[in-house]
């Protein structure tokens, strides 16, 4: 029953996808790119995005997925949002041309932060409940990648973000891979490192509670066609976001 109703939850937010921001302005990109080679582009809402097209294989999927699920457990995560790269705009950008016009992830771009690092600023009160969110998000997708940035400024806030290789075995993730995950468990670098508390960590997971099928159903359902994830995929990877939900929640903290 439960499968059944994630495939129409699923069905339905395939059907009702969201408009992709249509990009309009190339920005940046960094000189020591990544995996994915991002670009900044400002977009017809006036806001500029940190995008990875889809040479970046099924790690833009991830990330989107990642992103949604983040921003609804409250986690400190950009924003994710679809990107249209329009022909004209890459044809026309020389810094643009190992990327193919169409749908891409986006990423609101968090503006004055450090390069990527690990745990900072751990003793600052502001970012404890930021920290315990990331150890159950990184948890509960089977974290592969770390990579935090954080605020240049007081309040040093720390964000997640680059999260194209998480579930089990990243971007090259199958039904198999799903059906055979680590147990999970709060992330213990994030909460070793940190020092966080049982009571710190519960929070967190009351967090996690708050997500809905119908969210984990838009993480998965969401994300074009053209991203390389078949249906059968989507269904196999909300089946195991629902189940180790569930067995979160029932754990003891940490």
């Amino acid at each position: 029953m439960q499968t059944d109703h994630l495939a129409n939850q699923i069905a339905t937010c395939t059907a009702n996808r969201p408009t992709p921001l249509v990009a309009q302005t190339f920005i940046q990109r960094q000189a020591n790119s990544t995996f994915s080679r991002p670009v900044w582009l400002e977009c017809e809402d006036g806001n500029i995005y940190v995008v990875k097209g889809q040479h970046a294989g099924r790690a833009v999927f991830n990330e989107h997925a990642a992103g949604i699920l983040g921003v609804a457990m409250g986690a400190p995560v950009p924003v994710p949002v679809q990107v249209l790269i329009p022909p004209e705009l890459s044809a026309t950008e020389p810094q643009m041309a190992d990327i193919a016009p169409g749908t891409a992830h986006g990423a609101l771009w968090i503006r004055d932060t450090t390069d990527r690092q690990w745990l900072a600023y751990t003793d600052r009160p502001y970012n404890r409940t930021r920290f315990a969110l990331l150890s159950v998000m990184y948890g509960w997708l089977c974290a592969n990648d770390h990579q935090l940035i954080y605020s240049n400024q007081d309040p040093f806030l720390v964000h997640s973000v680059d999260h194209g290789h998480f579930f089990p075995n990243g971007p090259d993730w199958t039904a198999a891979h799903l059906a055979t995950p680590p147990a999970p468990h709060a992330y213990q670098e994030i909460v070793a490192g940190c020092g966080l508390s049982t009571k710190e960590i519960q929070a967190a997971i009351d967090a996690l509670a708050g997500v809905s099928s119908s969210q984990i159903a838009e993480a998965v359902g969401f994300p074009p066609d053209e991203w390389g994830v078949s249906m059968p995929e989507r269904l196999a990877l909300a089946g195991f976001l629902a189940g180790r939900q569930v067995l979160l929640l029932n754990s003891n903290g940490p």
